[in-house]
């Protein structure tokens, strides 16, 4: 299991030209391993974007935040063989 940490938080405030609208600060995180690879991401929903990465560094498997997942084959020298 890979070791998860906190990422950066992300505030970014909204509102329109006009400053009619209340500021609205929106907060979403992200989640790394201990070879910097995201793993995770949350948005201010709270719902999750998941990653997993092979052993040769490339991004392997997708989950989005309905749940689909897409994976990645790849070949001994990387290239995508299949998805």
């Amino acid at each position: 299991m890979d070791f998860i940490r906190p990422g950066t938080r992300i505030c970014r405030r909204a509102c329109n030209v006009k400053k009619l609208a209340p500021e609205v600060c929106v907060l979403s995180r992200s989640f790394f391993n201990t070879i910097r690879q995201k793993i995770a991401d949350f948005g201010p929903d709270g719902k999750s974007t998941g990653y997993a990465w092979c052993s040769c560094g490339s991004l392997s498997k997708l989950t989005d935040p309905a749940g689909r997942v897409t994976e990645w084959k790849r070949d001994i020298e990387g290239r995508v063989t299949e998805k």
